[in-house]
């Protein structure tokens, strides 16, 4: 009977020495995975994870990350794998927005305000006194420049197009610049990218932006319009 006991006592000691050391494990990832690392249990290696965040003010805009919808209109994700990712936020009724990055170890992304432009704007007419000299003097083109096909800000080269660009200008937060090309008003990002053809516009004056980026107004053939692309 005394073999008997002692072997229970041991037993339960080795029981809950298990269960402390399975808590500090626990305990040991939960820590590692709050403070942004990941560990491979092959391996036996922690590395860094990365974050990405991104938010647009349109309403039922659905968010993919590699092609996978992860939410509507914002999204947060920590402890995300370090490698190439493609994001793509879309709406009915607007131009998709796209853009494919890599995330390194313990790098940060994030992406807001993403602005979504109508893929049909809402235009008017807009004859309050303004004409393509007055609008060229009230437009945002600080630094902007072009050679033929070539946009251009304090002299770098942004980005090329094939065609050539007029009247540059730029939209509300320093981030997408707005030129004409072969008759059309186009919008692209600072990278290059997200290239948006918004509308029909005959002249190489440049545009005004107002009511935080959600109108433009412009002069189209000698008239004065505004229209509405957020």
């Amino acid at each position: 009977m005394g073999n008997l006991s002692i072997k229970k006592q041991i037993l339960k000691v080795f029981n809950w020495g298990a269960l402390v050391i399975m808590f500090l494990i626990a305990a040991f990832l939960i820590v590692c995975y709050s403070a942004g690392y990941n560990i491979n249990m092959k391996t036996r290696e922690i590395s860094a994870t990365a974050l990405i965040e991104i938010s647009t003010e349109v309403e039922g805009a659905q968010i993919y990350l590699n092609g996978e919808l992860m939410a509507e209109k914002n999204f947060t994700q920590k402890n995300l794998e370090p490698k190439h990712y493609d994001l793509k936020i879309t709406k009915e009724g607007y131009h998709d927005w796209e853009k494919s990055f890599d995330l390194r170890p313990g790098e940060a992304k994030k992406f807001y305000p993403v602005a979504l432009f109508k893929k049909t704007p809402e235009i008017e007419n807009y004859d309050v006194g303004l004409n393509s000299d007055l609008i060229g003097k009230l437009a945002d083109t600080q630094n902007l420049t072009t050679s033929g096909g070539e946009i251009l800000v304090s002299g770098d080269l942004i980005t090329r197009f094939s065609a050539d660009l007029y009247g540059l200008s730029w939209y509300p937060g320093d981030r997408i610049i707005a030129f004409t090309q072969e008759g059309r008003l186009k919008l692209v990002e600072f990278d290059g990218t997200n290239i948006i053809d918004l509308l029909e516009k005959q002249s190489s004056s440049p545009v005004i932006f107002t009511n935080s980026g959600h109108s433009v107004i412009y002069e189209s053939a000698g008239k004065v319009y505004r229209a509405t692309i957020r």
